[in-house]
């Protein structure tokens, strides 16, 4: 496998031939900056050097609408109406058509998907790569033999989906699973301690990650929210 030469600087990746054209490429005051020297697998569209890992990839992370009580069931009216308002929002403010849908095979995230990924006709598979950790009561996403799943073992879950994720992804999942994969993505451990985080992962609610940079978590505020 052939990996790319490569540069992250100022919040960018630049690539070349070699190092010293990618170099080229920046301009005046990003050569005089903090520069990164590393790799990009393409396989992975992954930017690595000696002490740090960069996934150049755009994730919106949605967490299913509004629902009526615990277990399985469809969204409620209001989820509805939340789903209505996040995909009106998308549609304005991002390269949608560029974009592929996920969502775990629960009945709440698979109708929140069919909801706004319909609306803006984007394709979308449901997997239950996307679901929470297997120790929580949400069997819809569980084999017999699969009860248990250990925290390593979500986050090597984790970690083996950001591989596969192509560079422009939707993911309509759950609270935990949502902070757990921003937190691979971003290289934090704990995302709750980050200046945008304002205390919880509402229903509809969206956070984004670009690159290993959040721009923001938790956000249903989308008509004042800016890109």
């Amino acid at each position: 496998m052939q990996y790319v030469p490569a540069l992250f600087a100022n919040g960018k990746v630049v690539t070349g031939t070699n190092h010293g054209d990618a170099f080229s490429k920046l301009d005046v005051q990003e050569q005089d900056g903090s520069i990164t020297s590393g790799f990009i697998d393409p396989n992975s569209n992954k930017f690595f050097s000696d002490n740090q890992e960069i996934y150049l990839k755009e994730i919106i992370l949605l967490r299913h609408a509004h629902v009526d009580d615990y277990f399985d069931p469809g969204i409620s009216g209001l989820g509805h109406s939340q789903c209505d308002k996040v995909a009106n929002f998308l549609y304005h403010n991002f390269p949608i058509k560029e974009f592929i849908g996920f969502s775990s095979c629960c009945n709440r995230t698979r109708e929140t998907a069919q909801f706004i990924f319909g609306r803006l006709q984007v394709p979308f598979q449901t997997n239950p790569d996307f679901c929470e950790p297997k120790n929580w009561d949400l069997p819809c996403c569980k084999a017999a033999d699969q009860w248990y799943e250990s925290n390593y073992a979500f986050l090597e879950r984790l970690k083996r989906i950001l591989e596969y994720l192509p560079p422009k992804s939707i993911i309509v999942s759950h609270r935990n699973f949502i902070v757990n994969l921003a937190q691979q993505c971003v290289g934090q451990q704990d995302i709750m301690t980050l200046p945008q985080w304002k205390g919880k992962i509402p229903h509809c609610s969206l956070t984004y990650v670009k690159y290993n940079g959040l721009a923001f978590i938790g956000e249903t505020d989308v008509e004042n929210l800016k890109i």
